[in-house]
C-alpha cells in the first residue's frame, strides 16, 4: 500500500528534517508544496481540482494509502502530467486526487525518482534533472528542525 508519512496536518513539515515545503503556482492560483522523499507518490488536493474544474481520471479499482496519522484514504482518480510552478520552475507530475490537510500538492518519490533528485535536507535545496537531462534546483523555505 502507497504510503504518505507527511505530517500534513497544520503545515508540521518543519519538525521533519527530510521534507521540504515550497511556495508554487497553479495557473493564478498560489499553493503550498510539500517535497517528501518517504511518500511513495505524488498527490493534489481535492479542492484544486475543484477550483479549476479539473476533470480527473477516475481508477477502474481504487486503493487505499496511508496517512501520517495511520488513517487510511481510498483514492479514487489522477490527474496526468499537469503542470505547476514549483519556487519557480515549472514541473509537470502525475497527481492522484486525494485530501492533504494543509498542502494543496505533495511530491513524492515517484516524480522524485523520474527526475534523478537529491534533497539536501540540511538546505532545503532539491537538485535535478529535467527531459533533456538539464540540472535544475529549487529552492524550498528553511524551516528549523
Amino acid at each position: 500500500m502507497p504510503r504518505i508519512n507527511a505530517a500534513l496536518d497544520d503545515r508540521q513539515a518543519e519538525y521533519q528534517p527530510n521534507m521540504v515545503e515550497f511556495e508554487g503556482k497553479i495557473s493564478d492560483l498560489s499553493v503550498a508544496v510539500l517535497i517528501d522523499p518517504r511518500a511513495t507518490l505524488s498527490y493534489v488536493s481535492p479542492k484544486v481540482v475543484e477550483h479549476y474544474k479539473l476533470q480527473p481520471v477516475k481508477f477502474k479499482n481504487p486503493w487505499l494509502v496511508q496517512r501520517a496519522t495511520r488513517a487510511k484514504r481510498r483514492v479514487l482518480a489522477k490527474i496526468n502530467n499537469y503542470p505547476l510552478t514549483i519556487a519557480g520552475q515549472l514541473v509537470v507530475a502525475y497527481l492522484n486526487v486525494l485530501p492533504l490537510g494543509s498542502y494543496n500538492v505533495l511530491i513524492g518519490m515517484d516524480w522524485l525518482e523520474k527526475h534523478w533528485s537529491l534533497v539536501n535536507c540540511k538546505t532545503k535545496t532539491i537538485y535535478y534533472k529535467y527531459d533533456f537531462g538539464e540540472k535544475q534546483e529549487m529552492q524550498g523555505i528553511k524551516r528549523p528542525v
